[in-house]
């Protein structure tokens, strides 16, 4: 991870360290007003990561724990570090954090400039609804066997 990830990273630490401990006030709409934070809170971030990286494991993942705060991290199961860190994921789901679903094998659509490296069995320009549903069902039931 390179210095600017890192600065980046604890900057935003910072940030949610300043809003757990000062708060801040969030202007209600008048259609949501009947709704309560838990425990008094006045607002919520929702922090996702996506791919299933090292860096997540080695940094990110370290870096929220310390902190207290949880994530979403959205694995793609085809990954070969998935594959290689599967106790590791698991622990993690274990220890609160959500692991989501980044399809099995990361399609991407070729047609987009710059996107020659897309090969043709992951081009989402060529995949049918179908196929796109059976590879988010299928990667469904492997998370389901991550986080037990």
């Amino acid at each position: 991870m390179n210095h600017s990830n890192i600065t980046l990273i604890k900057v935003f630490i910072a940030l949610m360290i300043l809003i757990a401990n000062v708060g801040f006030k969030v202007q209600v709409r008048a259609n949501e007003a009947s709704f309560s934070w838990p425990q008094h809170y006045q607002a919520a971030v929702s922090l996702s990561y996506d791919d299933g990286l090292m860096s997540q494991l080695n940094h990110a993942i370290p870096a929220l724990d310390k902190h207290g705060f949880k994530a979403s991290f959205f694995l793609t199961l085809s990954n070969p570090n998935i594959q290689v860190t599967l106790e590791q994921w698991r622990s993690i789901a274990a220890n609160g954090h959500e692991l989501g679903n980044h399809t099995l094998f990361h399609p991407c659509s070729k047609s987009i400039d710059g996107r020659e490296w897309v090969e043709s069995y992951h081009n989402m320009d060529s995949k049918t609804v179908a196929q796109m549903q059976q590879e988010v069902a299928l990667a469904s039931t492997f998370l389901q066997a991550i986080d037990r």
